[in-house]
């Protein structure tokens, strides 16, 4: 094997094993987490597989969470949010971070947090 091809190797091997950690807010927020709606997007010829998703709303998050609360954080959605993207079917798909698309506590409902998501390409 050439150097290039084990790299390319060995970068798709810790994507495998640790993936691409992503946060949307689950309201239009402002800077980095900006939500409600996220792309996620693979190279040519792979698929998008999300491995982890939870709800979460214990961190600070500039511009998107301000004030925290753990009474409905670490809810696993997981298998609501594979409707949205299902696994291994696409390219790229937008995910919608809005509380309602979820299936979330009541205690949950009208607090600000965002979804923390795993996810690879394969």
């Amino acid at each position: 094997m050439k150097c290039l091809e084990i790299v390319i190797l060995s970068v798709v091997l810790l994507q495998l094993a640790y993936g691409i950690q992503s946060r949307v807010c689950s309201h239009k927020g402002s800077g980095r987490y900006r939500g409600p709606k996220k792309t996620l997007k693979c190279p040519r010829g792979k698929k998008v597989r999300i491995a982890r998703a939870k709800w979460m709303a214990s961190k600070k998050l500039k511009g998107c969470v301000t004030r925290t609360t753990s009474r409905c954080t670490g809810v696993n959605v997981k298998r609501q949010l594979s409707r949205q993207c299902p696994s291994r079917k696409k390219q790229r798909c937008t995910i919608d971070a809005s509380p309602n698309k979820y299936k979330l506590p009541r205690k949950c409902k009208n607090v600000k947090g965002y979804l923390q998501i795993k996810w690879v390409c394969l």
